[in-house]
């Protein structure tokens, strides 16, 4: 007997869309709410644009009126400047620190280190 036999199997389908349809429109709000976010977005940055340019005019007209104070604000408006004029104002406390500690030290007479002397240090290498 011979296996040849064929079969002819007919499939028929039939493409639901009522999901396909949903998810393009939730697609399409979402998009839209995208587009209202990047909206709101600009005006927020259009208003703190504007805030900025204000603040930067104003800080040009107290450096015109009063120098320092103007320097101080200039200040505010750049961090780095600001973490330099730190830095600055630390080293001359420690400075100001120091120089107090030697005033105070000046009658002071220190023992001799012994252990720091370098001429034991070669005696115990060459031993």
């Amino acid at each position: 007997m011979s296996d040849d036999r064929q079969f002819k199997i007919r499939i028929t389908t039939e493409a639901d869309l009522a999901s396909a349809r949903e998810q393009a429109n939730a697609l399409k709000d979402m998009g839209q709410k995208g587009v209202e976010a990047n909206q709101s977005i600009a005006k927020e940055t259009e208003g703190l644009t504007l805030k900025k340019t204000e603040l930067r005019a104003a800080v040009r007209g107290l450096h015109h009126e009063f120098p320092e104070l103007g320097s101080i604000a200039h200040l505010a408006l750049h961090p780095i400047g600001l973490a330099v004029a730190g830095i600055t104002g630390a080293f001359a406390v420690w400075q100001n620190r120091v120089e107090e500690m030697t005033k105070a030290l000046a009658g002071v007479e220190l023992p001799e280190g012994g252990a720091l002397n370098p001429k034991h240090m070669s005696a115990v290498v060459d031993a």
